[in-house]
């Protein structure tokens, strides 16, 4: 998607785009390093199950970064999914492939996103023992809280670029 819009000329927005999936995408690598941690070591997926009762911040900070890559409404993912859309539908000059592609894409992110939330809160037919000591608590906190951080960064950054995009109206009249 970042090289369509970057071939139709909006830089600005490519790197938009770059830096929310970037930020989400860690978050939910930092979620993902904690829960192969806690599994010992296990990254069969299909081992996961019920671990939202073990260590429910690490779980719900995973769900809003799968759903801000997936693009769920009033989410960042869904209004830069969508102004990217609009781009390419108002370019008008697309071929019908570069559609296909990019809707493609879109449901290859939905489809990862929604297997790994179906594995780690509905799969009821395992039952993995996790006890959790300080040290992985105090893992499952720095996580929590450099997603809060990695959070503001993105209000910062969507500030900038507003003040950017207002800036070049005004001085294009």
């Amino acid at each position: 998607i970042i090289i369509i819009i970057l071939s139709f000329g909006y830089r600005l927005i490519a790197f938009y785009h770059l830096l929310v999936h970037a930020i989400f995408k860690s978050i939910l690598f930092m979620g993902a390093g904690v829960v192969i941690h806690l599994i010992k070591n296990t990254q069969d997926i299909r081992l996961l199950g019920n671990i939202n009762e073990v260590i429910p911040f690490v779980i719900i900070r995973m769900m809003i970064s799968n759903m801000a890559l997936i693009g769920v409404p009033f989410i960042s993912g869904f209004y830069r999914k969508d102004l990217i859309m609009e781009i390419i539908y108002a370019e008008r000059i697309v071929n019908i492939i570069i559609y296909v592609l990019i809707i493609l894409s879109l449901l290859l992110t939905v489809s990862y996103s929604i297997r790994l939330i179906y594995y780690l809160f509905f799969n009821r037919r395992v039952k993995y023992v996790i006890y959790l000591s300080i040290l992985e608590k105090l893992i499952t906190l720095v996580c929590c809280f450099s997603g809060v951080l990695l959070i503001m960064v993105i209000i910062i950054i969507r500030k900038i670029v507003r003040a950017y995009y207002y800036m070049y109206f005004f001085r294009s009249i």
